[in-house]
């Protein structure tokens, strides 16, 4: 699936390819990672991406909008799936 998402003003290009099993490779912006996807706990998500771990906390903020905290910083993204774009 292809996806447009703009973050803190910056717009990037993303696709996503299920691989099963919670896994996915994910393209931002022409690079290519390897992502390992669960959700322990309500608006919980922990990501393991490239071998690197991270807890990221996602709440729904309105349509297509979410406020993201990953450690100590928080985010602000819009999220447009392309086939809805048009």
């Amino acid at each position: 699936m292809n996806y447009t998402a703009t973050c803190q003003g910056k717009k990037s290009q993303v696709k996503v390819e299920d691989s099963g099993s919670g896994r996915y490779r994910v393209n931002l912006d022409g690079e290519s990672y390897e992502v390992d996807f669960s959700n322990p706990q309500e608006r919980t998500y922990s990501l393991i991406i490239d071998q690197q771990s991270y807890e990221v906390d996602i709440s729904v903020k309105e349509a297509n909008s979410y406020s993201i905290q990953l450690k100590s910083e928080h985010y602000n993204v819009a999220i447009v799936d392309e086939r809805k774009e048009n």
